[in-house]
């Protein structure tokens, strides 16, 4: 960009273009910038809430598994069992 004479511009960046993103606004060689998934950001507590969610599902999926086969093969089981999941969060359809 510099080869170009351009000084400024706008970036987008997805997961380690992100990063690469914050890396050029804080030389404040952007105008603008979206950064989409940054990669390795969070907070050590923030990592660690992150591991003990994964950790969890882990668990809950292990823990569901024999009964998620019988369960899930009839309409109501589905239900049941993806009620958390089907709903949209926002209007509350299915």
């Amino acid at each position: 960009m510099d080869a170009l004479g351009v000084a400024e511009y706008h970036v987008a960046g997805n997961s380690l273009g992100a990063r690469t993103a914050f890396e050029l606004a804080g030389r404040g060689r952007v105008r603008s910038m979206i950064a989409i998934s940054p990669d390795d950001l969070g907070t050590p507590d923030e990592r660690m809430y992150q591991l003990m969610a994964l950790m969890a599902g882990r668990v809950m999926a292990t823990l569901s598994a024999p009964i998620a086969g019988p369960l899930t093969s009839t309409g109501p089981g589905r239900s049941v069992f993806f009620a958390g999941e089907s709903r949209c969060p926002t209007t509350r359809r299915w």
